[in-house]
């Protein structure tokens, strides 16, 4: 007998059970509910696990139309029982797609609805990706959203709960998506958990189950019921700030114990344990054991330093003689991970992690969990952050068959991934009837001379055939998937190696085929290019994302990986701690891509990398490009202004000039205060004529809470504080800070992207860890220009392709450039009002920084930055006490100009005097290091020839500060004049020694 949801609870059946009959209760009112709308039918895609029965039963009730419907699958529907269930209903079951595509062209199949031959309307439910999907593309796809929905629908309509304000209201909460993140799963086993054998006790139960949504228990849940969902979203933001606890919540904690009477204390030292310990190990039955409201208590003490019985403070962490430290040492830089165990020779572990990652990523996807732990080593474990909506996004369009495609509609990227069953998709295909693939293997077989390119890509086909069971975990953690597998790393390197052969090919055999096609050649190119792309076609632009299988995008993981597994000791310890703190950081090498022009998408687009989704590189137009942001400046200016000047301790004033993301230099100033390294700050926002942003924009709900507690009007201290204001151009900003002058002013420079062309320079070749740059000199504009490398094995090949379709000249190619807006007359205007002004800015095509002034240059994460201050005088002072460390006697006019060439070739310039101990009185630990980097300012290198094909030199005349470009061989070479007095080593005014200084490529 069908088990229907008015039937439960049911004793005799387990709680899994129950939810997937209150879930087949809610599809089959769902599907009914679509079907008066649509003339076709109902496609429900990837859908949690239901009683197919329960689903046929309602949908039979609630719908006069004669069904034909496919489950495919759906491993927990048995077909042949409910095609037998299903004869005494209006539906009739196959597990066949192809039936169904039968009955939408209305053609006759086995089965029948009395007289009828062909069903009103078809539906369709289907896990995975299976041959012939796409031809029923026509069904409307249902929102999963919509379950959710009609699960707390049936709820609040039954005996237990209709007629009880607070029950219906928390159900309507539920419902409307107070949590978006919530899995159907989780909803269904929590509705079911609140079925109990009396009214009273399933009312009861809605605040004690909370637990199955991943929330704290809540016993005054229904007390308000005006106020259940604030309630809730307050809970889930508690449970939220429990996981990612700051240092400052640890003190609260502890503070909670030690203001409990004597006789609660040991009460509440366990309660805070039974807390920490779901932090330690997210395990959600703790949560039952968690009262919400004790637990908002904990969290509402002072995190100020309290006294112990003995009158000592206690900074310990403990929760008392009881408690434990946490068993696991928790690690969330992945790919750091993978190098360490390789680094330390755990190979075999690194073997178990990369092998385990599959398994335990599979899992957490298919119940929909938001991040996974992976144990490795005896205490360790690596957390995950799992993606789920980019996961199925991505195995939708990333199989065997398909290659990427094309999303049309949507308002958002978000939206284009979450909900993309509901958009118009079309997949590139390379074995589809009449398209570039197909054609270009029939002539291959009237010419054969083209063989050998139909061969190459084959192999590329089935290379590219031995990742796909790897999909899942090279969206999340390509390298320690790769590193510790031997097999998986042989197959990557035979992808790439294949890939690259049959970009060779295809450019060798191009002018050919041109001759014979032009075409159906650049058809062809077009088509290729596009492989492994997916673009998001928005009415606001389009935007394109690298699949994990792209081959410029995995090949660095698979260098990493090379480079790493084959040390075998060339790497110093130095080498390694560089690799294990800078990897998690590294950039993605593809700069630019050029797409279009073929059959598969028609328009040609250059797009620029501007973004990253988990691992994958975005790419957008041109014209619309993200310029980047600041998140790795902050610390580090805050850290070095204080060091400068420790006063601004007390009270740091700080003016942003079109902030891009106000929230990260707010969770800086809440870093800053919590080390106690800050008392005070005011932050001013100006915004020149642009609307302001949100200011916490983009923050994770616990950064909002501590930025919160800092700054706002119920805040600890209000010695914090953030001013925004308005000025319609750069004049109205110096004439308010001239009256408001600050300690540090920041101009974000928002000069839009432009296309420029290039000429390649071959001798440079792209790391998996730094993009080189390539300069040349501009004799017209007298500039020397610099772009991203775009050379190096499979780059070269692609750049190759891209000018055979453009019918471009293989020495040049196109790049993305900047050209800075801010001027030297508006940041010298500023110096009156600032101690330091930093100018911000996306990558530049030249060097768009002044000398005059400037104390610091280099880049930090995507942007560049330059400091420009009047006080040098700090510098000159800090770097003659260093060089008094030694037996040196340079005059003040040497330190000067030492000082300015530090600025202008030393990364951090000038900041990099600036540490506790050169600006202090005690003796510099670290000025060794700092005296090599000012001699070897000084003394350039040597006089020898440059050998190093990526050399930049200038010639520079003391005195005129000219500055000239030559070429020596068609290279390009920077030569400095000194003429400086250092009696300790031989250098006298008047000597004049030629001295090449290369530039290191970064």
């Amino acid at each position: 007998m069908t088990i229907r949801e008015s039937d439960l609870p049911q004793s005799g059946t387990d709680k899994e059970e129950q939810s997937e009959i209150l879930t087949g209760e809610a599809l089959g009112e769902c599907v009914a509910e679509t079907l008066r709308n649509e003339s076709l039918g109902v496609m429900v895609e990837s859908p949690p696990r239901f009683s197919a029965e329960t689903m046929i039963a309602r949908l039979n009730e609630r719908t006069s139309y004669s069904i034909g419907m496919a489950i495919v699958g759906i491993a927990e529907a048995d077909v042949t029982e409910l095609a037998e269930f299903a004869e005494d209903t209006s539906v009739r079951v196959t597990e066949e797609l192809s039936t169904a595509i039968k009955w939408r062209n209305e053609t006759e199949t086995e089965f029948s609805w009395g007289d009828q031959k062909v069903p009103d309307r078809i539906v369709v439910f289907v896990r995975g990706d299976p041959p012939k999907l796409n031809s029923l593309h026509r069904l409307t796809g249902l929102p999963l959203g919509r379950v959710r929905v009609a699960i707390c629908d049936l709820m609040s309509q039954r005996d237990e709960f209709s007629g009880n304000s607070p029950a219906e209201a928390f159900w309507e909460a539920l419902g409307s998506g107070i949590e978006s993140n919530l899995t159907i799963r989780s909803i269904a086993r929590f509705a079911v958990s609140c079925l109990k054998d009396t009214n009273q006790e399933s009312l009861d139960a809605i605040g004690q189950e909370l637990h199955e949504l991943s929330l704290f228990a809540d016993s005054g849940l229904l007390s308000d019921a005006a106020e259940i969902e604030n309630r809730l979203i307050r809970n889930g933001e508690l449970v939220d700030r429990t996981i990612h606890i700051t240092n400052r919540d640890r003190k609260r904690l502890i503070n909670s114990i030690k203001n409990s009477n004597e006789g609660g204390r040991n009460e509440q030292a366990a309660f805070i344990e039974r807390l920490r310990r779901f932090q330690r190990t997210n395990d959600d039955g703790l949560l039952a054991e968690l009262e919400f409201e004790k637990v908002a208590d904990a969290f509402d003490t002072t995190s100020k330093r309290l006294t112990d019985d003995s009158g000592k403070g206690s900074t310990d962490g403990t929760a008392g003689k009881g408690s434990t430290s946490s068993r696991y040492n928790r690690r969330t830089d992945g790919e750091s991970v993978g190098i360490e165990l390789v680094h330390q020779g755990e190979i075999e572990e690194a073997s178990t992690l990369s092998q385990q990652l599959d398994k335990d990523l599979d899992e957490a996807i298919e119940n929909d969990e938001k991040r996974v732990e992976v144990d490795f080593g005896d205490d360790e474990k690596l957390i995950i952050d799992v993606d789920s909506d980019l996961t199925h996004f991505i195995n939708r369009f990333i199989t065997e068959d398909r290659f990427g495609g094309i999303v049309k509609g949507g308002s958002s990227r978000t939206e284009c991934i979450s909900n993309y069953t509901t958009l118009d998709l079309e997949y590139f295909l390379v074995e589809e009837d009449g398209g570039s693939f197909q054609k270009m293997r029939k002539f291959a077989e009237r010419n054969e001379d083209f063989e050998s390119l139909v061969e190459s890509f084959d192999a590329y086909l089935e290379a590219r055939g031995d990742l796909l069971p790897v999909l899942k975990s090279l969206i999340h953690r390509p390298l320690v998937r790769l590193v510790g597998d031997d097999d998986l790393m042989e197959k990557a390197q035979n992808y790439l190696s294949v890939y690259q052969k049959t970009q060779k090919t295809l450019d060798r055999k191009y002018m050919s085929l041109r001759d014979a096609s032009a075409q159906g050649a650049r058809r062809l190119l077009s088509d290729f290019l596009l492989l492994d792309t997916i673009i998001l076609d928005r009415e606001s632009g389009r935007e394109l994302i690298l699949s994990p299988l792209h081959p410029l995008h995995l090949w660095k993981y698979v260098e990493l990986a090379k480079a790493v597994r084959e040390s075998d000791g060339k790497l110093s310890e130095s080498d390694w701690k560089f690799l294990e703190t800078t990897v998690d950081e590294q950039p993605h090498v593809l700069s630019n891509i050029t797409v279009g022009g073929g059959r598969l998408l028609n328009e040609e687009t250059y797009l620029i990398q501007s973004d990253e989704l988990a691992t994958l590189p975005i790419y957008t137009e041109a014209d619309r490009a993200e310029p980047g942001d600041n998140v790795y400046l902050w610390d580090y200016l805050i850290s070095k202004f204080n060091q400068a000047y420790p006063p601004s301790k007390n009270h740091f004033k700080i003016s942003i000039v079109d902030p891009i993301r106000p929230s990260q230099v707010l969770k800086s100033i809440v870093d800053a205060a919590e080390n106690e390294s800050l008392s005070g700050a005011t932050i001013e926002f100006i915004y020149v004529d642009q609307e302001e942003k949100p200011l916490l924009s983009g923050a994770t709900s616990n950064e909002e809470e501590a930025i919160i507690n800092l700054f706002g009007p119920e805040g600890e201290s209000d010695a914090f504080n953030i001013l925004t204001r308005e000025c319609r151009d750069y004049d109205e900003v110096a004439e308010h800070l001239k009256a408001n002058p600050k300690h540090a002013v920041i101009i974000n420079d928002q000069s839009k992207f432009f296309v420029e062309e290039f000429e390649r320079d071959m001798d440079t070749s792209i790391n998996p860890l730094y993009v080189p740059k390539e300069f040349s000199y501009d004799a017209f504009e007298d500039i020397i220009n610099i772009s991203a490398s775009s050379e190096g094995q499979l780059f070269s090949e692609y750049q190759d392709l891209i000018n055979q379709l453009n019918n471009q000249r293989t020495k040049f190619h196109n790049s993305g450039v900047h050209q800075l807006t801010v001027s030297e007359d508006f940041v010298d205007n500023l110096q009156d009002s600032a101690i330091w002004v930093c100018v911000s800015t996306p990558s530049m095509n030249s060097d768009p920084f002044w000398e005059s002034g400037l104390i610091s240059r280099e880049r930090r994460g995507d942007r560049e930055y330059a400091i420009y201050s009047d006080d040098v005088d700090l510098f000159t002072r800090t770097l003659r006490r260093i060089l008094n460390e030694y037996p040196i006697a340079p005059e003040n006019a040497d330190i000067e100009e030492i000082a300015r060439r530090i600025a202008d070739t030393e990364r951090s310039g000038l900041l990099k005097l600036i540490t506790e101990e050169t600006i202090g009185s005690q003796d510099s630990r670290n000025s060794k290091g700092l005296l090599g980097s000012i001699i070897a300012v000084q003394w350039q290198m040597s006089d020898t020839r440059i050998r190093n094909s990526s050399s930049l030199s200038m010639t520079r005349e003391r005195g005129s500060g000219s500055t000239s470009v030559i070429r020596t061989d068609g290279r390009l070479h920077r030569r400095t004049t000194i003429r400086e007095r250092w009696p300790r080593y031989g250098y006298h005014r008047g000597e004049d020694a030629q001295r090449t200084r290369h530039c290191v490529q970064h």
